[in-house]
């Protein structure tokens, strides 16, 4: 483009391909910029929005003996969603029952939500008014 202005515009416009290379490096460098930020935020294990946090405990509580969420954590990997979740239970039940609910929530969160790839349960004892069922 430059060459063209420089060759069409003769004397005085000499300057105008270096102005052009100069155009192009600068949008070049900013969308250089902008993938490397991408790709940090994916290296550096950041937290997905908040949104699928929610989606996912709303998920989880659906399930009846799921009594309360005490935590979940997210990553991602690639396009990938892993989850952590700290599933608090009756504690007056055998780890047979929890073990069976725990199934039930994985199996909830993954059909309602396809990007989760997988859902590790922690079994925690129940403590305080319920959430849910």
């Amino acid at each position: 483009m430059g060459i063209t202005i420089a060759l069409f515009g003769g004397k005085g416009y000499e300057a105008a391909d270096d102005w052009a290379a100069l155009a192009g490096c600068t949008i070049i460098l900013i969308n250089g910029l902008r993938f490397a930020r991408l790709s940090v935020k994916e290296l550096m294990d950041t937290v997905p929005e908040m949104t699928l946090a929610g989606a996912i405990e709303q998920h989880a509580l659906r399930v009846d003996g799921a009594k309360r969420i005490e935590k979940v954590l997210i990553r991602k990997m690639g396009s990938a969603v892993y989850v952590d979740l700290h599933l608090e239970v009756d504690p007056t039940i055998s780890v047979l029952e929890a073990h069976g609910i725990a199934h039930r929530v994985k199996d909830s969160i993954s059909a309602g939500l396809p990007a989760v790839a997988d859902v590790l349960i922690h079994i925690e004892p129940h403590v305080g008014p319920s959430t849910s069922g």
